[in-house]
This record gives C-alpha cells, structure tokens and sequence, in this order.
C-alpha cells in the first residue's frame, strides 16, 4: 500500500502539473480533465491511507514506532484533505472561468501547496516505510518456555518482555 501511495501522488503532481500547462496553453478541457483527474487521485490517496490504517498490526499505543507513523502520516493526511478541498475550490472556479491564462494565482498557489505536499510524502515514505521498516515488526528467533527455538513476528513490546523475563530465566532452587 505505501509503494502503491506513493505512484498515486506522484501521478497526481504530474497531473496537476499538466492542469497548470493547459491553463497557460488556453486549453480548457484539458485543464479541466486533469485537474479532476488530481483531485480523484488525492481521494483515492487517502482511501489507501484510511485502508491501511485500518489494517495495520500495530496502533498508536503499541510502540514508539506506532505513536511516530501515526503521527506523521496522519498530519501528512490531514495536509492531503486541506489539499483536496484547495484543489476542489480550483476546480469549481476553473469551470466558472474564472482563471485565465495571465489571471490564475489561486491556482498556482493550489498546485505549489500540492507539489509541496507530494514532496512531504517522498521524505514521510523515506523515513517512515523504508529506512526504519526493519523497526515496525522484528523477525526474531526467541527461545519458547521449553527451551525450543521459536520464529515469529514480534512487537517490540513483546521482544523487551521475552528478553528480559524469558530468555534468561532464573531458577530457584
């Protein structure tokens, strides 16, 4: 899914790349088209997101992992819908001609805020899917309570508590 975001942002940077194009070049429909296409891409972005959110194995509260991946891509998706409606806006007043091809700053401003939120995401994918994905869930091998070997998939939570209180049992005589 965050690969799959992230081709979806993208596209929707060139797509609104292509919209601004099309206003200066006086191509309405194009302009048009594009522009819906961007603003469909954005909630097709944020579906994705409330999908994974709704999936993931872990929650805000599980981990330092969890409080921090909430975090940021939630206020990366709450920049997304602030986005969408700017874009929404756009799009309303593009269909009004109310842009023209010297006269267009609500949009430019619209597509630099979208651009710079496609830019966040690249450094939120970076950071938070790629570099510290060996973070999110730790393959590890643990010993069971009968001294067997054991792989699973743990929480840091968990690989705390096993090392701790199980790994190294103390017998009492």
């Amino acid at each position: 899914v965050p690969l799959l975001n992230t081709v979806v942002l993208v596209t929707s940077g060139a797509y609104i790349t292509w919209t601004h194009y099309a206003i200066l070049a006086g191509y309405r429909k194009d302009s048009i088209e594009s522009l819906i296409y961007t603003i469909i891409l954005a909630i097709f972005f944020t579906l994705l997101q409330y999908y994974e959110y709704c999936v993931a194995p872990f929650n805000i509260s599980d981990s330092v992992y969890g409080s921090v991946f909430y975090m940021t891509t939630g206020l990366h998706g709450s920049h997304v819908l602030i986005g969408t409606l700017f874009l929404s806006v756009c799009l309303y007043r593009l269909i009004n001609n109310h842009f023209t091809r010297t006269h267009h700053i609500g949009f430019e401003m619209a597509a630099w805020y979208w651009h710079f939120v496609d830019g966040v995401w690249l450094f939120v994918y970076s950071i938070i899917y790629w570099w510290s994905a060996p973070l999110k869930k730790p393959y590890l091998w643990l010993f069971n309570d009968s001294h067997e070997a054991v792989s699973k998939t743990w929480t840091w939570d968990e690989v705390i508590k096993k090392n701790l209180l199980n790994a190294y049992p103390i017998s009492l005589p």
